[in-house]
């Protein structure tokens, strides 16, 4: 566990020194495609908060509402989510915890919040990758069935939440359900 944690640490390191390079580069400060960018201590907190998020309402709502308060660094924040979804070492639980989160705020994106429905746009862009992470996590030997069948059964009640909130076309609901 140890060395887990050296090892994502020095990732999270490496990421953000990336990170850094790349605005000074291309950027200016604070902006980011025409929206706001997250500070590196701002970037630091949500990979805190989604490392240790669990299916506790409160949590999820303490980390909705840091979202939907940062909403014109959309874009950026839903890369952070997306990746952290489709990390395959992580655990069941937290996977779907994460993926509760992203159905909060998508249902909290018709907020009355300056540009919380980038929210809506952002996410479709990266459901197919975070819904084929899911399905690859059920496939891996290192699931169990019942803890398939579990998880399974919890994304698909998402999915069909997505579907009476008209969230996004079926078409798409459909290509995320296979």
């Amino acid at each position: 566990d140890r060395d887990r944690d050296k090892d994502r640490d020095r990732d999270r390191d490496r990421e953000r020194d990336r990170r850094r390079r790349s605005r000074s580069r291309s950027e200016s400060p604070g902006r980011r495609m025409g929206g706001t960018t997250l500070t590196d201590d701002e970037i630091d907190e949500l990979q805190v908060m989604l490392r240790k998020l669990s299916a506790e309402r409160s949590q999820i709502g303490d980390a909705m509402c840091w979202a939907i308060r940062r909403a014109e660094a959309a874009a950026e924040i839903v890369d952070l989510i997306t990746q952290s979804l489709t990390i395959m070492g992580t655990p069941i639980p937290t996977k779907i915890a994460r993926l509760f989160l992203v159905s909060d705020l998508l249902h909290n994106s018709s907020a009355g919040v300056k540009k919380a429905s980038l929210y809506r746009s952002s996410f479709e862009k990266c459901l197919l990758q975070i819904f084929e992470s899911f399905g690859e996590k059920l496939r891996s030997a290192d699931v169990g069935r019942i803890t398939a069948e579990g998880m399974k059964d919890k994304v698909l009640r998402v999915l069909r939440v997505w579907e009476v909130w008209s969230i996004y076309p079926q078409e798409l609901l459909n290509k995320l359900e296979e």
